[in-house]
Order: C-alpha cells, then structure tokens, then sequence
C-alpha cells in the first residue's frame, strides 16, 4: 500500500497533515519539523494486557485543547492496527475536523 499524505489547509494559515516516516524528510527540508499527535502503547496490566492502546494527550498538549485529551477504548491486537486506528481517529477529529 502506497503512503498517502492527508492535509488541511487552515483558515490561520497552519497546515494540518499526517505523515509517515516515508514523507518525514520533506518536512524537515521544507524547515518543518512534524510533532506526534499521539502515542500507540503496549497495556502492561490488567485483562487487556499485551495489546495496544492509542492516546491522544500528546495532541491536547501541542495544540492547549484539552478536547483532544483522549484514549481510543478499544485495546488492538497488534501495534499496527492501533496505528490504523489512529490515524482514521486523526483523519477525522484533527487535520479535517471544522472546530
């Protein structure tokens, strides 16, 4: 599956986007420097353990929106579907959300 890059263009100005590592580098040469909007972590207690869960304070903290400050209630299998549940949650609630 090919990267795809999302992105918003706000009305301020900001640009809002996803990015892979593969896009990474053009960010960085384009003087940009990309943050992580959250953190997709290993549940080290309780039933759940061993699976993924994706929180979202990291982007509560880059944007003072407290809204963000969320976790996905699912717990994921794999590391790589919390990833694709995090960037579905982005896709929708961050880069082409309205506010």
């Amino acid at each position: 599956m090919t990267p795809r890059l999302l992105k918003a263009y706000r009305p301020d100005g900001s640009i809002r986007a996803i990015w892979t590592d593969k896009v990474a580098p053009a960010f960085r040469e384009a003087g940009a420097i990309p943050h992580r909007a959250s953190n997709v972590e290993v549940i080290e207690v309780g039933p759940n353990r061993g699976k993924f869960h994706v929180d979202f304070s990291k982007l509560a903290d880059l944007t003072g929106n407290e809204t963000y400050r969320v976790c996905l209630c699912q717990a994921f299998d794999t590391h790589g579907a919390a990833v694709a549940a995090e960037v579905r949650w982005l896709e929708l609630n961050w880069v082409i959300a309205t506010e």
